[in-house]
């Protein structure tokens, strides 16, 4: 939109694309920038942790558009949808500045996966998979269903590009140009199933998860509390205004139909009514095509901007498990600070001799014709090598802690970063939208 809106911070201030006046095939771009909730930045990043900020801003770009679902292999068991993706980069690793290719679900599924497993410690953008894919109802190959899914999987591809590490993937890169990608897929088959093996210990992960899933941590960092609440504060927000809009959704459904209905009885009335029906019949024109404009905004709202809310909630989900992650981190520590302090605690223990355990033990020691002093150093020198241990494990991973604390601060950014710009975008989109619906209304009952 060219004018800005007083009740809402822009930073940006970008031509809009024109609305669409009808529901097609298509998907809308969703490349430029967008924002709805006012932006919450963390607290400055360390040189370290803001290159890959910088990395956001370089000269280099990846323009992708999701549009055009088709229906492969039509009568066939094997049916399935593709989407056709249109890419424009001036990134030197691609072979021209414009390429088309067609990809299906499963090949979005496979690129998640590989950036998933090869970026542990990245809050790669989640797709709208089967498991978070409740909100979009109906056959999986109509078209509300096709459209909505290709929204998404454009959202997908938009934050994959503006994240600096993701963007550079040789797998993010082949899946965009490459027409071979079956090939390329083949060729990972062997390092894919290798990886999924040695990160597939599900019932490991599991008992970690729950050992942890009801432990707090001792000293939580100031930063990591304020990157929860405000995830948390995102997240009520975010279900709040899809609730609200669900609601309008399906009030504006309610005001088509019963427009359209209206429009019915005034051409019955008509008919009715000769010296007039030129009127009539011209006032149920208008309703009628009232009702389809609405009907046509109702759909818009949905498709391109609800859907965006949800798929939103879906990608702090991804943060949050980020977080989960760096917490569990903590806790590894400060279990190993515990056993550090029982080492310590049983070598003064020994030292000092005057303990009830140490008592048992010599007499124990007595019955069995055990020599003192010989099985009280070859104790001490255990626990001093276990102490040794113990202190050299807790200063790598207070170093390993320390670097994932910067990797995730500049995730936080990165996905700030992203929040605005798709916001934005969702959100400019939606105004067009409401304001060429108004003006539609205006001009259809000018006189």
């Amino acid at each position: 939109m060219s004018e800005e809106f007083s009740s809402i911070y822009w930073e940006n201030d970008s031509p809009s694309n024109p609305p669409p006046a009808t529901l097609t095939h298509d998907v809308p771009d969703t490349t430029t920038s967008n924002g709805f909730f006012e932006a919450m930045p963390l607290n400055e990043p360390s040189s370290s942790s803001s290159s890959g900020l910088k990395a956001i801003q370089d000269t280099s770009f990846i323009h992708s558009s999701v549009t055009n679902p088709q229906k492969e292999q039509e009568g066939s068991q094997n049916a399935y949808i593709s989407y056709l993706i249109t890419t424009e980069s001036n990134n030197p690793t691609f072979e021209s500045t414009t390429f088309h290719v067609r990809r299906r679900f499963s090949d979005f599924h496979f690129l998640y996966t590989i950036l998933y497993l090869e970026h542990p410690t990245t809050a790669v953008p989640p797709l709208p998979d089967k498991a978070r894919l409740e909100y979009i109802k109906g056959d999986r190959f109509g078209l509300e269903f096709t459209l909505k899914r290709a929204g998404s999987l454009n959202r997908f591809l938009d934050r994959i590009s503006n994240h600096p590490i993701l963007r550079n993937s040789t797998t993010y890169h082949n899946f965009l140009e490459t027409h071979d990608w079956n090939a390329f897929k083949k060729s990972l088959n062997i390092r894919y199933q290798q990886v999924l093996q040695d990160n597939g210990s599900v019932l490991e992960g599991l008992s970690d998860s729950l050992l942890n899933a009801f432990a707090k941590v001792n000293k939580p960092d100031d930063e990591l509390l304020e990157i929860k609440e405000r995830i948390d504060k995102l997240d009520d927000n975010l279900l709040q205004v899809e609730k609200s809009f669900s609601k309008v959704l399906r009030r504006q459904a309610d005001i088509s139909n019963d427009l359209e209905e209206f429009s019915q009885y005034f051409i019955k009335l008509s008919g009715l009514e000769s010296n007039i029906e030129g009127v009539l019949t011209s006032f149920a024109g208008g309703t009628h095509n009232m009702s389809q404009k609405l009907f046509c905004l109702k759909e818009t709202t949905d498709i391109d901007y609800v859907v965006s809310l949800r798929d939103m909630q879906n990608y702090v989900a991804a943060l949050r498990a980020l977080v989960k992650l760096r917490e569990q981190k903590q806790l590894d520590l400060e279990a190993l600070g515990d056993y550090l302090a029982k080492a310590k605690y049983e070598k003064d223990s020994l030292l000092s001799g005057n303990s009830a355990t140490n008592f048992l033990r010599a007499k124990i020691e007595d019955v069995r014709g055990v020599n003192h002093e010989l099985a009280r150093k070859e104790r001490l020198a255990n626990l001093e090598t276990k102490i040794q241990s113990l202190q050299d494990e807790v200063r790598n991973v207070e170093q390993s802690n320390a670097s994932f604390q910067e990797i995730l601060l500049n995730e936080v950014q990165i996905f700030e970063q992203n929040k605005q710009i798709e916001m934005k975008k969702t959100l400019s989109t939606l105004a067009d939208a409401n304001i060429a619906f108004y003006q539609s209304i205006i001009d259809e009952w000018k006189f």
